[in-house]
């Protein structure tokens, strides 16, 4: 996998697995849904947003584009 998609999916990940600590509250464990994407993070995902890879190519891509302002940033989106 090209390392940019790589980064691309750890990136989403990351933020799926923090929407999901934030919203586990006992009101969102009760949608059906939420028991089998835990355990789907917990199982699966969480070992490859860990891993010191993924993580070291996170790093790096931030350290890349730090110097990037708004616009350069929505001229990358574009």
């Amino acid at each position: 996998m090209h390392s940019w998609i790589r980064m691309t999916f750890a990136a989403l990940v990351a933020a799926l697995v923090a929407v999901l600590a934030i919203g586990g509250t006992a009101a969102a464990a009760t949608k059906d849904h939420v028991a089998p994407i835990m355990a789907l993070v917990e199982s699966e995902i969480r070992a490859i947003v860990t891993a010191p890879d993924v993580i070291a190519a996170i790093k790096a891509q931030n350290a890349a584009n730090a110097s990037l302002d708004q616009a350069a940033i929505d001229g990358l989106d574009a």
